[in-house]
């Protein structure tokens, strides 16, 4: 799998990439019973954002050449 160091014009796409893999995880459906998917989604975007914006600052982030991965 090929990869690449994120550029700033993708961050919200990383943030999308997080909030919709992790969207399926049993812990989220516990924290946020009455959401549905897309809801949940807007709520993890949010989550993420933190992270995603002081990785690219201090950390790092990579993204996979298809842009259907990425790693903070």
């Amino acid at each position: 799998m090929k990869y690449r160091h994120a550029k700033n014009t993708d961050l919200e796409n990383v943030n999308d990439i997080l909030a919709t893999a992790f969207s399926e995880k049993p812990v989220h459906k516990l924290m946020f019973p009455d959401r549905d998917r897309d809801s949940l989604i807007d709520v993890l975007r949010n989550f993420f954002r933190i992270y995603v914006n002081l990785a690219s600052k201090y950390g790092g982030i990579l993204i996979t050449e298809n842009e259907a991965g990425a790693l903070v």
